[in-house]
Parts: structure tokens; C-alpha cells; sequence
């Protein structure tokens, strides 16, 4: 049976957060620890990557977790395949004012605001995405402390493409605000960015059908 290995997103402290269920496939959700006060992106991918089961055929991740899974590919040359949830391989598929903020370089003057004043600012903005957005972001900035969070937001800025050596499926909400599906993703009607649990069976039946694909 194949065993694909999730990372959960940011906020997530149990498995059953984020339920998922794919006939014929073992599933082992891994719930990301904050980074230490002193620990470099590329050191925190590293120690996470020491959770992920060895038997592992199979890695991906929700939102946050997309970002480990996709990083941590090199350290298991094994792997056959990367699922990303509501993540992406590539900055294209960013939505274009995220791109624009990203590239101006004001996102990054954003995280020089001190931890507790931007995690207040971050949670404010969320109000313009909708009350369900709101809700469910304010509850995951709020799990870990205000410069854990930080730390995570100037990691996730620091991401970029990359050439994968193994076949990836991306599955994106049509109704994300931070991302779009573009032609190299799978498109989820009418989600947003949290897919869980309303759209599980349609996670489901797309990571089902690509698994098949493969083995």
C-alpha cells in the first residue's frame, strides 16, 4: 500500500484538523514544531525532515506544510511524488498583488515590524478576505508565539522555484486569496485556501486518481 506523508499547515496541532481518507493509500499526518530562536530556515527544514517516516512513497503538505515537503525532497531520494495543498512549486502562482508586494520588496520592510505589532497587523488584514478567512487565520497566527509566526512568514518569503526531480500534483482552491491554480495545478471549485473539511472528498478522489497514476 502506498504511504504518503502530509505535513500540516500553520495552526494545525492535531491530525484531525485537516481529516483526509484515500482508499488504498496510508496516510501519516506530521504536525510542524515552531522554529528554535536561533534556527536558520534551512536548519528548521532539516530537523523537521527527521519526523518524516522513512517508508515514506509519497510526501506533501497544506499551505505551510507544502513549503517543508517541497524543501525537503533532497533528503529523500526515495520519494516517487510531491502533493501540495493550497502551496505551490512556483511563484507564478501567486496571486498578482502578492507577487507585486513580494517583488517591491515591502513585504519584507513588513517583517522588520516587531513580532507583536505584526502578528496584530497580519490577523487586521485578514478582515478583507472574508469572515471564514478571518476566523481560521486568527486561530492559526495565534498557536504558536508572535515571533515564531514571524519567523514562519520570513520563511515562507524566502521560498523559491524549484526543479523537481519527481512528478508533482498542486491542488489549489479557485477562491484563494493568496493563490490561483494556473495551468499547472489542479483547480478546487469554489475553495478557498482552507480546503478541510468541506472539500475532502474532492481532495480525495484528485490525489487518489494521480497515485494510481503513478504506481
Amino acid at each position: 500500500m502506498p504511504h504518503l506523508a502530509l505535513w500540516a499547515g500553520l495552526g494545525m496541532k492535531r491530525a484531525s484538523e485537516a481529516p483526509l481518507e484515500i482508499p488504498g493509500v496510508r496516510i501519516s499526518w506530521l504536525i510542524p514544531e515552531p522554529p528554535l530562536s536561533d534556527e536558520t530556515r534551512s536548519d528548521w527544514i532539516r530537523r523537521m525532515a527527521q519526523l518524516v517516516p522513512h517508508d515514506a512513497d509519497f510526501i506533501g503538505g497544506f499551505s505551510l506544510g507544502g513549503m517543508l515537503a517541497l524543501e525537503q525532497l533532497t533528503f529523500f531520494p526515495h520519494c516517487r511524488g510531491l502533493v501540495l495543498l493550497s502551496y505551490a512549486a512556483d511563484r507564478n502562482s501567486w496571486q498578482p498583488y502578492l507577487r507585486l508586494l513580494a517583488s517591491s520588496g515591502l513585504l519584507h520592510l513588513l517583517l522588520l515590524i516587531p513580532p507583536r505589532a505584526l502578528l496584530r497587523i497580519a490577523i487586521g488584514l485578514m478582515k478583507f478576505f472574508g469572515k471564514n478567512t478571518y476566523r481560521t487565520m486568527s486561530a492559526a497566527l495565534t498557536q504558536w508565539t508572535a515571533v515564531e509566526t514571524r519567523k514562519i512568514l520570513h520563511f515562507l518569503l524566502q521560498a523559491r522555484k524549484k526543479e523537481l526531480a519527481v512528478p508533482l500534483v498542486q491542488l489549489i482552491g479557485t477562491k484563494d486569496p493568496w493563490l490561483r491554480p494556473g495551468l499547472d495545478a489542479i483547480p478546487i471549485a469554489g475553495a478557498g485556501h482552507f480546503f478541510f473539511p468541506k472539500y475532502k472528498n474532492e481532495l480525495s478522489r484528485q490525489i487518489s486518481h494521480w497515485i494510481k497514476s503513478l504506481v
